[in-house]
């Protein structure tokens, strides 16, 4: 399914402002002026998607950029499966499951370094920059020097050993034997806690 004489980025994502949507649209054209044989695919929807259409029709960028709109879950793997690099632009992000299937799927990540992102996956399969334009650029540059190297079997066995339910549950159980190692702490100093709270609420807390 992947084409062998163009690079296809892949965007899965909603397009609003807390998925860096502002990066994405800074993003596309600087790549395509200068990566010639490079595309994006972007499939998902949202209040900014206006913008990224904007930047489609200003550059003249129509047969570079294809748009998708929403799609169904049960797709998602058909999409990066077309393929070759995953973009993903958050300003905010906990945990990215898009990135785990990207890589599942034998795609290089190129992602902003923010919240829990710098933790779901090695080096190998993931290129973390700040998130800035800019940086997001030279990541994909970075990518296009990579990505034919990519061994597709073995991202996703990376995948497989991470996420695996046994590895699941031993990362939990480890988390709950940590507390408990910690034990409870004294009235004293919960309530010190409490009182830490704010000027006021921590004072309302306690007398509560």
């Amino acid at each position: 399914l992947r084409p062998t004489d163009r690079i296809i980025v892949v965007v899965v994502s909603r397009l609003v402002y807390r998925k860096g949507v502002d990066l994405l649209r800074d993003v596309i054209p600087e790549v395509c002026r200068r990566f010639e044989n490079v595309d994006f695919l972007i499939a998902g929807d949202g209040n900014r998607t206006i913008d990224i259409e904007e930047v489609r029709e200003s550059h003249q960028l129509q047969h570079r950029v294809r748009m998708l709109g929403p799609i169904p879950h049960h797709r998602v793997r058909e999409v990066l499966c077309q393929g070759h690099i995953f973009l993903n632009c958050s300003l905010t992000e906990a945990f990215c499951m898009a990135i785990v299937e990207a890589v599942a799927t034998g795609l290089l990540v190129v992602a902003t370094n923010v919240g829990g992102v710098p933790e779901i996956l090695p080096e190998e399969a993931v290129i973390l920059k700040p998130p800035t334009a800019e940086a997001l650029v030279e990541g994909i540059g970075e990518a296009l020097g990579r990505v034919h190297q990519v061994d597709v079997n073995r991202f996703h066995q990376i995948v497989r050993e991470a996420y695996s339910w046994d590895d699941v549950a031993a990362r939990t159980e480890r988390v709950y034997q940590k507390i408990r190692r910690q034990g409870k702490h004294p009235m004293i100093r919960r309530l010190f806690n409490v009182y830490n709270l704010g000027d006021i609420s921590g004072k309302l807390y306690c007398a509560l």
